[in-house]
């Protein structure tokens, strides 16, 4: 990590904190999720917490989210993966000038059979908000690869997803 990114204040402006409000709303997240995100409305998807550096997601199991084998269908992670990293993104490139994010690859490694409550926590807020800095600076496009992690319930690593943000100003 680049260390004048930990140098950074790491503190919300107040138009991020009101964004981290609507967020954790349970009733405005519903309606963001129905207009924008529906199939994560669907699948009971839900931000317990964002801050500077991290965003934290739960999925739970049930037949929304379940495959034919009884296990957590693997699109149904993605998503939650996915939300987990550009909920940190969404939240840096507010009050910015308008920039374009675009998911650009998307890796990911499953290391256990999944059925219960899932757990995603992305670390990479710093990586974001140098990447979306460096974007605004000079113009220049970037991109920044944020690693999601999938947890069980009793702290288990059932799976990592690889999500590379691409960031350009429009």
């Amino acid at each position: 990590m680049n260390p004048t990114v930990q140098q950074k204040p790491q503190t919300l402006t107040n138009g991020q904190q009101k964004l981290v409000g609507r967020m954790l709303s349970p009733i405005m997240w519903r309606f963001f999720s129905i207009g924008k995100l529906p199939s994560l409305g669907f699948w009971g998807v839900r931000i317990r917490a964002l801050d500077w550096n991290n965003c934290e997601v739960t999925m739970p199991y049930g037949w929304r989210t379940q495959n034919p084998f009884s296990s957590t269908y693997f699109a149904a992670q993605c998503g939650a993966a996915e939300l987990s990293t550009g909920a940190l993104a969404i939240l840096h490139l507010d009050g910015k000038p308008k920039t374009s994010m675009l998911v650009t690859q998307f890796d990911s490694k499953y290391y256990k059979k999944v059925s219960q409550t899932l757990r995603f926590v992305c670390e990479s807020g710093a990586e974001i908000a140098e990447a979306i800095a460096g974007t605004l600076a000079d113009g220049e496009g970037r991109v920044v690869v944020a690693c999601s992690k999938g947890y069980l319930p009793d702290g288990t690593l059932a799976s990592e997803f690889w999500v590379t943000w691409s960031f350009r100003r429009k």
